[in-house]
């Protein structure tokens, strides 16, 4: 079983709609990411060497969410690799930012919350947990950053956040797509309705049309037409 069978994203109402929502959403962060990286290391207060990874990453990142923009199946997102690729990378992405420049984003981890559990919103349980997954292997970065070794707090709500993840939110993507799945049944079964509505309407009005010809005419054309001979009259006598 390959992955798109596995997370069954194929089956997703609008998913060209959602995916170009995602990408614009990315453009956003790493134009902001790009902005801060530039502007620190035109002020030179720290270290440039992070901010120059950085300023790579967004920017490379920015150039292959453009590219899919630009050249990506539209027709069928599920069809391509880009779609996959995000799913995994985003969250890797955002911790790289947490991990560069923590003094300037450690207060926006709790984004990282609404990267995963979005993706289960939009795409199902299966893929929430590809996204939490990301989550969990790039967090190990924290680690190599000494900001969030001496931030024993924030490093603890980091990581209970995470914790919760399956177990607040799985249940609640569950039912969310349930819903949706009746709704979609609900949705097709009214369209077959009305199928079957319009063409009880159409045969009524042929069978109607059918036989309404001899009550349009005259009596006599009438009578010839149906293959019944008229009364005799006293001038044909």
């Amino acid at each position: 079983m390959n992955l798109t069978s596995h997370l069954d994203i194929k089956s997703i109402p609008e998913l060209g709609l959602h995916e170009r929502d995602r990408a614009w959403q990315r453009v956003v962060v790493c134009l902001i990411a790009t902005a801060v990286w530039t502007f620190e290391l035109w002020t030179g207060r720290f270290d440039p060497l992070p901010y120059r990874i950085g300023l790579v990453l967004s920017m490379s990142y920015l150039v292959a969410t453009l590219a899919y923009l630009r050249f990506g199946n539209w027709a069928q997102p599920a069809e391509g690799r880009f779609l996959y690729f995000f799913l995994f990378s985003d969250p890797l992405f955002f911790i790289s930012m947490l991990v560069l420049d923590p003094h300037t984003f450690a207060f926006l981890h709790p984004l990282l919350l609404v990267i995963v559990v979005r993706s289960g919103i939009r795409y199902g349980l299966r893929t929430m947990y590809l996204s939490w997954s990301s989550a969990i292997a790039g967090s190990l970065l924290l680690l190599t950053n000494d900001f969030w070794r001496s931030e024993t707090s924030l490093t603890s709500a980091y990581v209970l956040m995470l914790v919760c993840v399956p177990l607040f939110f799985a249940s609640l993507i569950r039912r969310i797509h349930n819903i949706r799945e009746i709704e979609h049944e609900h949705a097709r079964f009214a369209a077959l309705n009305e199928s079957t509505l319009a063409r009880s309407a159409f045969l009524a009005k042929v069978s109607h049309e059918l036989r309404s010809p001899c009550k349009a005419s005259s009596p006599r054309s009438t009578s010839w037409r149906c293959g019944v001979a008229p009364a005799p009259t006293p001038t044909t006598r």
